[in-house]
């Protein structure tokens, strides 16, 4: 399994085909692990103290986790010290995700308002169609979303030690579901005031570090509500979610730098503003702008040689 695991693995049947396997972490840190098995495989071995997993399965053709029977679309969490003894048959399917349970835990209250899932030892929540289907189709692209948003190693101790954003918001999912699942959720505070103030703060905090890596989780934790309270300060404040109101607000200042013509490129200019995917990044400000940005800053330097031109006949 992925980072701050250890695991032991015997075959115990041919494969007719390859296995898929793709994995990605941060040694010691956090990590993935996407898996599509093509043979029967036992694994022995236990999670790292002070880290949890949380796996999901997505096809379980009758394996078992830690002495747990598995269903499909099931997640299952592997508390710190848990032992795996894993028995995988062929065609299953499942992402694991291990990250510090500090975090975890940290994630959970900031999204319900409450910490959902303190026991010690291995439990499983089944899904129903809608969710597992959402979890599916989040989980599978969370491998090349995390590849993209990997930070090089640097100085920058704070950075390396976060969790990427693309981890955050696959937990913030499962946490939300389970909520749902166990029919829990703390309270939302309708006051006009709370909600006014809520907003007002996390709107400051985003133009204050707008350049870094902004995720609702970390907005969260600044204001010091739950991610249900601040989605609801954000709906009837703004009246979009906080996640789309970080985005519409780096899109327009990107936008105001490329119209400014400083000499940096489109690459620096999304990069400096706290871009981490340039793909996506493009395909959401021709959503909002209706042109990419190259556009943008094409036509900024055809106004601006238009203007010299015209100020160089007038002399």
């Amino acid at each position: 399994m992925a980072s701050r695991t250890s695991l032991e693995i015997d075959c115990l049947s041919a494969a007719d085909q390859l296995s898929h396997f793709h994995q990605v972490g941060r040694p010691g840190r956090w990590g993935l692990d996407c898996l599509e098995l093509a043979a029967h495989v036992r694994a022995d071995g236990a999670i790292e103290d002070g880290a949890v997993a949380l796996v999901f399965i997505e096809r379980s053709c009758g394996s078992s986790i830690a002495g747990i029977p598995l269903n499909d679309n099931v997640v299952i969490s592997l508390p710190p010290g848990s032992e795996i003894r894993a028995s995988m048959r062929a065609g299953t399917i499942y992402r694991g995700i291990v990250v510090p349970v500090t975090d975890w835990l940290d994630i959970q209250h900031q999204t319900v308002g409450f910490v959902t899932s303190d026991t010690p030892k291995p439990s499983m929540f089944s899904l129903n169609g809608n969710q597992g289907s959402a979890l599916i189709k989040e989980t599978s692209l969370l491998g090349d979303r995390l590849e993209a948003a990997l930070i090089p190693d640097t100085s920058d101790a704070a950075a390396q030690q976060r969790l990427p954003l693309p981890i955050s918001d696959c937990l913030a999912h499962l946490a939300d579901i389970q909520a749902h699942t166990e029919s829990r959720y703390e309270a939302v505070n309708k006051s006009v005031d709370a909600r006014l103030r809520q907003a007002l703060r996390a709107k400051d905090f985003i133009l204050a570090h707008l350049t870094e890596d902004l995720s609702v989780d970390r907005l969260c934790g600044a204001v010091g509500v739950s991610r249900r309270q601040l989605e609801y300060a954000f709906r009837t404040t703004f009246d979009c979610s906080p996640y789309d109101f970080i985005q519409s607000v780096r899109l327009n200042e990107i936008r105001r730098q490329l119209q400014r013509a400083d000499g940096r490129t489109v690459t620096q200019i999304a990069l400096d503003n706290g871009v981490q995917h340039l793909g996506r990044f493009s395909a959401a400000y021709r959503n909002l702008f209706g042109e990419l940005p190259k556009e943008t800053a094409r036509q900024n330097l055809t106004a601006l040689a238009r203007h010299y031109k015209a100020g160089y006949r007038k002399g």
